[in-house]
């Protein structure tokens, strides 16, 4: 309330015009009486008889002090009247131009409640403020009180398969040598039920993740049909058990999409896996089309000949898990379970996961967004490079690697593994001996455990990455943390969870190690980046040109064509896209093979355009370097 309106509805006015009225009436008294007696006074003392003389003059003063007596009574009464709010009213002027009259109590009583009214809901809302913080912090606490339970059990779950998988491989691969045939075949089984018992495990803590909301879905390009063939090769030992034959048809139009490719290949793993496991022997149809509509969506399309697990039935545990008071299905099938993740996984990415019936039977139908928009894509190229396997690595002899871990059986393992292929292998069991022996043998890889006692592996990455003589040393994460993003975060060459695949640690060590040669030309105006890459890619023997800019780059590529480029979209001065165009434009330059290595979240189409051009996509801070270099290797050797 302002000040005008204030003095209007009583505080200043009922404080300051009472007091004023009071002062004029007992002046206007004074200025009337006070001068008549004073003059009576002066006649009587000076001359006692004129005053005899003067009683015409002697009225006249008594009336004007009476009269000034009835003023000053008269004035009194109406400070008083003044003085009582109930009686006095107000009149306020409406917008519209009319005045209305208004009882000063009634405002006072109105703003007295107002007042009230203010003051309690500040200490209400001051309430809720402190009770929403602690129920932040609880939330806070609580949270990460989960992230410790999840990473524990899977620390203790799946470190002794690890050693178990582990050592049943290597016992298979000495009975097969010494040509015992039923041991082999009893190993086998001991392989199955391990692997068997990990993918139920992994399902089990997913529904658990997704039950207390801990699953974040990522957004970035997917290449679904890279994602399709790594899915069946996967599974290959498995259909070619089974007898099993796979058929993939991916349409041209559906070779990309936006989306999170690795929820994306957990739910079709649990498809195939479940088609693989339910009708041995039969075969396996896995098409990959973009659907019709006004809403581009891309189906996955699985044939199930058999029909023995649906959508329906998972749909089905998962009630049933909901309803069960003590959180556990009345029967636990992992084939469900999977299936059950799988469902709620492509909730998640906004599609979903049904079953079509068919003439042979039920077909698996996972439907997911292409992408907002964007209407059907033109039949993308295929990459102007082919895929080329670099020769073997004759060095390896000479090399060494340092284990961290403070699991034993891991370590005998790895030393096992290691040392067939020809590495010489240092082990350590904790952070602190880890750090020691990396400055004393300056290792030329280092497979770092995460839950260690004392520092963890996190701790120990961050310290050799501080440190000038060990930077450079290219980091494995082989732990039971699935968090791949912060790994590759915290500086990791590769992140690998166990239990660990002999062939992929052997394959990274591969990409890590093996020498190529080559010019490459790294184009992106950021100095980490550059770094990096320039790091990895000396590492593989390559010579590197570094530039900041679009501009500095195209000057660089005419004024030598490098043998690859690598790539940012989003640059000052000129951007990635019209780089690209550029490098067509220049005949001398055009059958250079580009790497775009952006955080950009660009869309389909322009994955598509990035394709088309003969190039692949990275996404920066997504990619390890052991898949940025293996591209790059590919590309220099073409």
């Amino acid at each position: 309330m302002n000040r005008r309106s204030s003095d209007v509805l009583g505080g200043r006015r009922r404080g300051f015009r009472v007091p004023v009225a009071r002062l004029i009436a007992a002046w206007t008294a004074g200025a009337v009486a006070l001068p008549g007696l004073a003059v009576l006074a002066a006649v009587e003392v000076l001359t006692p008889a004129a005053f005899d003389a003067m009683g015409l003059v002697g009225l006249g003063a008594v009336w004007l002090l009476v009269s000034a007596a009835a003023t000053a009574l008269v004035a009194w009464r109406l400070s008083a009247v003044l003085a009582k709010p109930g009686d006095t009213l107000l009149a306020i002027k409406r917008i519209d131009g009319e005045t209305s009259p208004v009882n000063r109590d009634a405002i006072h009583a109105a703003y007295r409640g107002l007042d009230e009214l203010l003051v309690r809901s500040a200490h209400e809302k001051n309430g809720r403020i402190s009770e929403l913080a602690r129920a932040r912090d609880s939330a806070r606490v609580e949270g990460e009180a989960r992230a410790d339970f999840f990473a524990g059990m899977s620390h203790e779950l799946r470190t002794p398969l690890n050693a178990i998988i582990g050592y049943a491989m290597l016992l298979a691969e000495d009975a097969a040598e010494a040509g015992e045939s039923a041991t082999a075949r009893d190993l086998d089984r001991i392989l199955q039920s391990s692997r068997h018992l990990l993918r139920l495990i992994n399902d089990i803590l997913d529904l658990t993740r997704l039950d207390a909301g801990e699953v974040f879905i990522d957004r970035s390009v997917v290449d679904v049909s890279a994602m399709v063939e790594t899915i069946v090769d996967g599974v290959a030992d498995e259909a070619a058990r089974s007898g099993s034959a796979i058929k993939v048809h991916v349409a041209p139009n559906a070779r990309v999409m936006l989306g999170d490719g690795g929820r994306l290949r957990q739910c079709l793993s649990a498809i195939l896996g479940n088609l693989l496991e339910t009708h041995p022997g039969r075969g396996i149809s896995f098409d990959v089309v973009l659907a019709d509509g006004d809403d581009a969506r891309v189906e996955f399309r699985l044939s199930d000949l058999d029909g023995r697990m649906t959508a329906a039935a998972a749909t089905a545990l998962e009630v049933e898990l909901a309803q069960d008071a003590g959180g556990q299905p009345s029967s636990l099938d992992s084939a469900v379970l999977a299936m059950t993740v799988a469902r709620r996984l492509s909730v998640l990415m906004d599609g979903s996961l049904i079953t079509e019936p068919a003439s042979e039977g039920d077909v698996f139908v996972l439907s997911l967004p292409l992408s907002a928009s964007l209407g059907t894509l033109g039949d993308p190229a295929e990459p102007a490079f082919a895929q080329v396997t670099a020769p073997a690595n004759d060095k390896a002899a000479s090399r060494t690697v340092l284990v961290i871990d403070d699991d034993e059986p891991t370590i005998d393992l790895l030393d096992r593994w290691l040392s067939s292929q020809g590495y010489r292998v240092l082990a350590a069991t904790n952070g602190v001996q880890g750090l020691e022996m990396a400055r004393a043998h300056s290792p030329q890889f280092v497979i770092l455990d995460i839950f260690m006692p004392g520092q963890s592996g996190y701790e120990v990455l961050a310290e050799m990455k501080a440190d000038p003589a060990l930077r450079n040393i290219p980091v494995i994460i082989a732990s039971s943390d699935d968090n791949r993003k912060l790994g590759l975060e915290a500086g990791a060459a590769e992140v690998m969870v166990k239990p660990l695949s002999r062939q992929r640690l052997h394959n990274v060590l591969d990409v890590l190690g093996e020498q190529v040669t080559g010019d490459l030309l790294v184009v992106d105006d950021d100095p980490d980046v550059r770094e990096i890459v320039q790091r990895y890619a000396v590492q593989a023997g390559l010579s590197v040109r570094l530039a900041a800019n679009g501009e500095e780059g195209m000057a660089m590529a005419r004024e030598q064509a490098p043998g690859a480029i690598i790539l940012d979209l989003c640059m000052p001065d000129t951007d990635g896209f019209a780089m690209i165009e550029a490098l067509a434009r220049d005949s001398s330059l055009s059958h250079v093979p580009v790497m775009v290595l952006s955080q950009l979240d660009i869309s389909v189409r322009e994955h598509a355009r990035i394709q088309k051009a003969g190039h692949v996509f990275h996404p920066k801070w997504k990619s390890s370097p052991t898949e940025i270099v293996e591209n790059i290797k590919t590309m220099v050797a073409r």
